[in-house]
């Protein structure tokens, strides 16, 4: 017997929706399109973020995550890499058609970044973002957080969150994280 089920994962527009959700969230930051990746992941499998080795400072995160984001033991769902890599697609046509569309700056996506531009989106679907963003504050926050730390090298948010291979990233000597920036100020 086959069975058909939906996952959003693997929406196109859903994949569209949690990209915007990420911009708003932003404000009117920039993020390298690895860390939009990772993000864009965990909107959709929030329960994973408990999985992300934290540093000490926001620790914390994970066990207020923990209490708001169960995983559904109902649904069996491939490892958390294998889920990734195949929501790669969807996410890379959502960031293509949010820069041929005009909400997201050329340029900037060139060089490896998403940066939102002045134009406005529909006002219907700015207030369904605003309320599923309100409805997942602590989710953004600790994103925001994370955010702050360089994506690249060892215990950089590749290696913590497990998900993208870090071991042969370049690492440049300084260490602050401003050479592999995962978002603009």
């Amino acid at each position: 017997m086959t069975q058909i089920s939906y996952q959003p994962a693997y929406d196109a527009y859903h994949s569209l929706f949690r990209l915007v959700q990420l911009l708003y969230a932003l404000e009117h930051r920039s993020a390298t399109l690895p860390f939009s990746r990772i993000c864009s992941f965990f909107i959709a499998f929030p329960h994973f973020m408990t999985e992300i080795r934290y540093p000490r400072e926001i620790a914390h995160f994970r066990r207020s995550l923990s209490k708001l984001y169960r995983k559904d033991s109902y649904v069996r769902l491939p490892s958390k890499i294998a889920l990734f890599e195949n929501m790669r697609p969807f996410h890379d046509a959502a960031v293509q058609t949010l820069v041929v569309q005009g909400y997201v700056e050329r340029e900037q996506y060139i060089v490896g970044y998403l940066t939102r531009t002045a134009k406005k989106i529909d006002n219907k679907l700015l207030e369904m973002v605003r309320e599923r963003n309100e409805q997942n504050v602590l989710l953004f926050d600790a994103m925001q957080r994370i955010s702050a730390y360089p994506l690249d090298g060892v215990n950089g948010i590749k290696h913590r969150t497990g998900l993208m291979e870090h071991r042969y990233d370049s690492i440049h000597s300084n260490t602050s994280g401003a050479s592999s920036r995962n978002s603009l100020p």
